[in-house]
């Protein structure tokens, strides 16, 4: 039995530092190109918003890179964008156990922006989820289009059907941490709500501009935004949806999901586990 624990403790802890190694990795990529990035060449497969660009390291497939798409957002630049980033997603992971994408501060500065020449922007490092993994989705959008009915169907044919509980546990966390002061009409709200929907189930959250706390039902991030009741009520859809609210399903908080160059790790945790129930 000492052995079975040995083994599962050892077989962790490669895991854990196989995701550590990869981040490592990709930062001393950057290191090694920066600053004049030439993003077309550099990246496997790139995504871009508004204000960044999300590339996908070809050295290091399981590792994003984000960074802006230009040095300047109005009175903000880029480094505070990021740094402001990166704490709202350690905040609402550790205020509320919200499971977010992984993440491996500290930011990274100094390299060319996504769009325009300047070498004065930031980025950092994010765990890249592969399309066979999850499918990312701008939750807002679908509340502000009054569509949640058409996501809740997109999630329910690409997630397998006993993950739905998992997903709808991560919704749930959610909605938890939303819930500030509600006898005071006091509550959360995460800005521009989006993530990832796992194939194999959970919600991962993903890039957090904002969060205003300590305001009503009525309350909104942006002019035009879903008001706090409209997130709230568009939650308890999905969580319905996908499963009983009551449930103690799934414990995400934010864990990796097991990517491609991980494959082989997560088969020789299993023959491990085997080992430990069948042998003598």
């Amino acid at each position: 039995m000492y052995k079975c624990y040995f083994g599962l403790g050892f077989f962790a802890g490669v895991i854990a530092l196989a995701f550590a190694d990869d981040f490592a990795t990709a930062r001393d990529e950057i290191d090694k190109v920066k600053p004049n990035i030439n993003y077309n060449t550099f990246c496997a497969e790139t995504s871009e918003g508004e204000d960044k660009i999300a590339c996908r390291m070809k050295s290091v497939s399981s590792v994003g890179f984000l960074v802006c798409q230009r040095p300047l957002f109005g009175e903000k630049n880029c480094s505070t964008i990021i740094d402001e980033e990166i704490d709202n997603l350690q905040r609402v992971h550790k205020e509320g156990k919200v499971a977010i994408v992984q993440i491996s501060p500290p930011p990274i500065d100094d390299v060319r922006c996504g769009k325009e020449s300047s070498l004065n922007c930031t980025g950092f490092l994010e765990h890249w989820v592969d399309r066979k993994e999850g499918q990312f989705k701008q939750v807002r959008d679908h509340i502000s289009d009054n569509k949640i009915q058409d996501l809740i169907e997109a999630v329910k044919n690409f997630t397998i059907t006993a993950g739905l509980a998992t997903t709808a546990a991560d919704l749930s966390k959610i909605k938890s941490y939303m819930m500030e002061n509600p006898k005071e009409n006091h509550y959360r709200q995460i800005c521009d709500l989006q993530g990832f929907f796992m194939v194999s189930g959970g919600f991962l959250v993903n890039d957090v501009p904002d969060i205003l706390t300590g305001v009503g039902l009525d309350g909104v991030c942006w002019d035009g935004e879903p008001t706090t009741k409209q997130v709230l009520k568009a939650l308890d859809d999905m969580i319905s949806a996908f499963g009983p609210k009551n449930d103690i399903v799934g414990n995400r908080n934010g864990d990796l999901k097991t990517t491609e160059p991980h494959k082989n790790i997560k088969i020789m945790l299993i023959i491990n586990v085997v080992y430990c129930i069948f042998a003598p």
